[in-house]
């Protein structure tokens, strides 16, 4: 696609004024890189950012959710949340009881799979990126597509 057309698409879907440089992100890894005004592709499919979505429970109001990002799908004009899946490992503690959880993009599509038509829980289908990242393997991040309006339904 030339920068010319993404450009048109951009003011055909957005009411946004189209910036002078516009970076095209295919691997996001970096999410915090990733700004309002960038582009995302990814599964042959362009995401304009909006910019990031924000923490409303857990006594963090107002947090920056730098991995969940607010976007406009240039293929339609729809507004989307797109949440970039990542390896983590962290301790939450439950009581007394220290307990080391896990996130990685294969567990989060596999929630929103299971998950799927439950209310309670956040809303969509992941877009895959590239080939299955092989366990341990730490720098693979990919979308997972949100309706709009969806809400995390799990830690941060």
């Amino acid at each position: 696609m030339s920068l010319s057309h993404l450009r048109d698409l951009i003011q055909c879907h957005t009411p946004f004024s189209v910036p002078e440089n516009i970076r095209i992100h295919t691997d996001t890894t970096q999410f915090m890189d990733i700004k309002a005004g960038d582009c995302i592709a990814v599964q042959n499919r362009l995401f304009y950012v909006k910019g990031e979505e924000f923490e409303g429970r857990f006594g963090l109001d107002g947090e920056p959710k730098f991995w969940v990002k607010r976007v406009v799908d240039l293929h339609d004009g729809s507004v989307k949340i797109l949440k970039l899946a990542f390896f983590e490992s962290f301790f939450m503690h439950l009581g007394e009881e220290r307990i080391r959880c896990f996130r990685s993009p294969h567990k989060e599509s596999r929630i929103l799979e299971r998950t799927a038509s439950d209310t309670r829980f956040m809303q969509g289908h992941p877009l895959r990126r590239g080939p299955q990242p092989r366990a341990g393997h730490r720098t693979h991040c990919r979308p997972n597509f949100l309706r709009p309006g969806a809400q995390c339904a799990h830690g941060p």
